[in-house]
């Protein structure tokens, strides 16, 4: 008998042999988290900003800011029209979704501030001020003392489009779309023309167009792009100063930009710093760029995101302008919203990966997938305060994974979803007989919102087939039903056909119990069981399953066409 264990999802992988479990695959999960070698449902979202303020206009950009000496934080928002407003975290109505933001007019104390013609945003805070760019030659400074912008002159040199604000060597970093980065005073992002100020040429590729500056470790990357020809190219900015044939020692880490290689190309806005590396995506999957940088040649189990390499086919390319992403440091999380072929307005789902719970040196990593059950797309996904949130095209605002939310999307059920992994690999065109097999599922979790007794729901056990779909046309329910979950401790079957009802144990988290099924004399292509749930106030999750197959032309490598 061929006997695959999975404790607590210590080694969860699935396979393309199905005599064995393949390194770093991993079965489908919709709208769940890692946490405790246990995969369980996410938590709900919380409207935190209507938009009846704006009237539905589209957020472009989003920050929060804060000052020296301040015991609270400001969070911005930018929108299509150029309008910008603003709240504070200390405000009695902070998170009220009614409530109304203050306005940050031009620096002529005109509205809207930005340009309502361009679709970038960016913000950088840095020494008490809050930078601002929208995508023009120009570029703008708030420190929450007016209602209003302030201009910063610009260099001669910069001709381009401000693009891109960081920091480096304790100076603000401006990137053009023309070719250049430019760099303040020390300590003074306000100043980008005296002596100490300078540029850099990034020497981009022709065609291909700046979109963003990102951290990575001590220096910067920057990013260009061409997404209509799906070309993406990365460079690097190092070193600590500009070199000066007139000062002793200015020769050693000067400033430098270098090309890097060109599968390290990342679309801009999906790079994110994490620890001593940065993560991004590009046209064949999610790369550490640390490893691209390092490596000669990237393979496909090289990418981070090798377990979801299906789904990542499946990105519309040709509008990386939708994608953003954010980090959730706090429980170890990066999310990057992408839009599914052919893309409409906005972004169809959220990748979530928990970097807090892979472990790559095992080829452990570890994604899900969300979704929503509003009528609006995507917008963006962003950070404020540490925490993750979410606009959508209609200009809504959504603090994600809210405690408070009561497993719930603004109060309507989203579907938690678990795909078990074929039993009986991937070969189509072959039909394998099991002689038997035992199939048992580890410590269910039940978390509700309700008081027990009073919420029962049911979890969801349908077999799936070769093909991905739940087409019970192909599989023989006599032999491969639903299955009938036993509660082992008591020996008692109870709602059988495909699901099991809470109300007849403890909620209120992990009771470590075993359920089982075993099938016998059936044959199939490949097997596999999807646990889901779509009810608004209930939880669930699982700890971890079991298999065991014994079969006659299964186990000896055999099988029979179709």
């Amino acid at each position: 008998m061929v006997s695959v264990d999975i404790p607590k999802f210590g080694i969860y992988k699935t396979s393309r042999n199905y005599l064995s479990y393949e390194p770093s695959d991993l079965a489908d999960a919709l709208n769940t988290v890692w946490g405790d070698g246990s995969m369980y449902g996410r938590d709900g979202s919380t409207l935190i900003k209507s938009n009846a303020q704006w009237g539905s206009q589209r957020i472009l950009g989003e920050s929060d800011f804060s000052k020296t000496g301040e015991t609270f934080y400001y969070t911005v928002i930018a929108l299509a029209d150029g309008k910008l407003f603003y709240d504070i975290s200390s405000s009695a109505t902070f998170g009220v979704s009614s409530a109304t933001w203050t306005e940050i007019t031009s620096i002529t104390n005109t509205s809207p501030a930005l340009s309502a013609s361009t679709t970038v945003r960016k913000f950088y805070g840095f020494n008490n001020k809050l930078f601002i760019a929208d995508g023009t030659n120009n570029l703008y400074w708030w420190d929450a003392t007016s209602n209003q912008l302030t201009d910063v002159t610009l260099p001669v040199a910069l001709t381009g489009n401000v693009v891109g604000l960081r920091e480096k060597s304790s100076s603000l970093v401006v990137l053009d779309d023309a070719g250049r980065t430019h760099l303040s005073q020390v300590n003074d992002g306000t100043d980008l023309t005296a002596a100490g100020t300078g540029f850099l040429n990034y020497g981009r590729t022709e065609g291909l167009t700046a979109t963003n500056i990102i951290n990575f470790g001590d220096d910067l990357l920057i990013t260009t792009e061409d997404k209509e020809l799906k070309k993406y190219q990365t460079y690097r900015l190092s070193g600590i100063q500009f070199y000066d044939p007139l000062v002793t020692g200015s020769d050693t880490n000067k400033f430098e930009v270098t090309r890097l290689r060109s599968f390290s190309g990342i679309i801009g806005a999906t790079g994110q710093e994490i620890g001593s590396d940065t993560i991004g995506l590009t046209p064949r999957g999610f790369i550490g760029v640390q490893q691209a940088v390092n490596s000669d040649k990237l393979e496909n189990n090289d990418y981070i995101s090798f377990p979801i390499r299906d789904l990542i086919e499946q990105i519309d390319f040709n509008r990386s302008d939708l994608m953003s992403s954010c980090i959730d440091f706090v429980k170890g999380r990066y999310y990057c919203a992408v839009p599914l072929e052919p893309a409409s307005e906005g972004c169809d789902i959220i990748l979530v990966y928990d970097f807090q719970q892979s472990r790559p040196q095992e080829g452990l990593q570890r994604w899900s997938v969300w979704s929503f059950p509003f009528d609006a797309n995507i917008g963006r996904v962003f950070s404020w305060g540490g925490q993750p949130f979410m606009s959508t095209t209609e200009g809504k605002v959504y603090k994600l994974d809210d405690p408070n939310a009561s497993y719930s999307d603004d109060g309507s059920a989203y579907t938690i979803l678990i795909k078990l992994p074929l039993i009986g690999g991937e070969q189509k065109g072959s039909q394998k007989i099991f002689n038997r097999l035992n199939l048992n599922i580890i410590n269910i979790s039940n978390l509700r919102t309700g008081v027990k007794g009073q919420l029962p729901f049911d979890i969801k056990f349908q077999p799936y087939s070769l093909s991905g779909g739940t087409e019970f046309e192909k599989i023989d329910l006599n032999t491969f039903a639903p299955i009938s979950i036993q509660q082992s401790n008591i020996g008692i079957e109870y709602d059988t056909n495909a699901t099991y009802d809470t109300d007849y144990y403890d909620g209120g988290g992990n009771d470590s119990r075993l359920y089982g099924t075993a099938l016998a004399g059936g044959s199939n292509s490949a097997l596999g069981w999807i646990l889901s749930t779509e009810e608004a106030g209930v939880n669930w999750g699982l700890g971890g399953l079991s298999l065991e197959v014994e079969a006659g032309n299964f186990a000896d490598n055999k099988s029979t066409n179709i």
